[in-house]
């Protein structure tokens, strides 16, 4: 639960300014449900399943490391209804004061937003919905000051570009067009931003590459570093951030850097789909 006698503020305009308060997913009630990704159709239903039992070790884990950070960690109303409540970063964003609640492809995940509202009722500032025309997901949109990335591809349809637009007059909405080819579902799995001028990409994943993403010093990883979550960081300030485990190349190349990796085990949460720790977690404010 949630409640809170003073009501707190939305405010996201980056990936990596320090991390205040967020919704991370809930494994209370986790089953198999449809199977809607790759890693799904790979691993349920097989010798192979998830077990939940280390999923729920697993997400311990990561709130242990965001709680000895300061981070106030939320998580949603379980649901029996909702069979898999583990990727609340793509139900809904933040961008300044303002919550986005996603419009999801898949009508078995459209329910999860239903957990978090009370949530919401907490903070202060702008609650809107994507239109039920629009597809647009949380794991699509990667922000940095005035600019907004938003992927293009199987989960997010090319009018939630003049949405964005509209409603966020003062940035600029920059479309990624993603590699359908390789099944990339969120533009988070190949790209996203560490630190104000640093990002991590997996090229082969975006059709394009705007100029905006040049500007950044970029951190090439490979197709199989990809597959392991090397994109899916989760920044809890510009110095300090959250990999997945079993990223040997990607840790030494950050540490060398400067930044400071902390690894949650991820062994058996990947096989739900849920890439890593930015996928499992969604940020409702950060210090500006």
């Amino acid at each position: 639960m949630f409640y809170n006698s003073t009501k707190m503020i939305f405010n996201i305009l980056s990936e990596y300014q320090p991390l205040k308060e967020v919704i991370i997913g809930s494994t209370v009630n986790f089953t198999e449900g449809e199977k809607i990704n790759k890693a799904m159709k790979t691993y349920y239903g097989t010798e192979f399943s998830p077990k939940k039992t280390e999923i729920i070790k697993e997400y311990l884990f990561l709130e242990k490391i965001l709680t000895t950070h300061k981070v106030k960690v939320y998580k949603p109303q379980p649901s029996k209804q909702i069979p898999q409540q583990l990727a609340p970063r793509d139900i809904g964003f933040v961008i300044k004061d303002t919550f986005i609640m996603s419009n999801m492809k898949w009508q078995s995940r459209k329910k999860e937003i239903s957990s978090i509202r009370p949530m919401l009722k907490q903070y202060k500032g702008k609650v809107i919905k994507t239109p039920s025309n629009v597809y647009l997901e949380g794991g699509n949109i990667v922000i940095d000051k005035k600019l907004i990335f938003i992927g293009i591809g199987l989960r997010t349809s090319k009018n939630a570009i003049s949405f964005l637009q509209e409603k966020f007059k003062f940035f600029q909405v920059i479309p990624i067009f993603l590699n359908n080819k390789e099944e990339i579902i969120h533009l988070d799995a190949v790209f996203n931003i560490i630190s104000s001028n640093s990002a991590i990409i997996y090229p082969q994943g975006l059709k394009n590459i705007p100029k905006q993403i040049k500007s950044y010093k970029l951190i090439r990883v490979s197709k199989e570093e990809k597959n392991n979550g090397a994109c899916n960081v989760l920044s809890i300030n510009p110095k300090d951030l959250i990999i997945r485990n079993k990223l040997p190349s990607l840790k030494n190349t950050l540490t060398k850097m400067g930044f400071n990796c902390y690894e949650t085990i991820w062994n058996e949460t990947k096989k739900t789909g849920t890439v890593g720790p930015r996928c499992a977690t969604l940020p409702l404010a950060r210090q500006n």
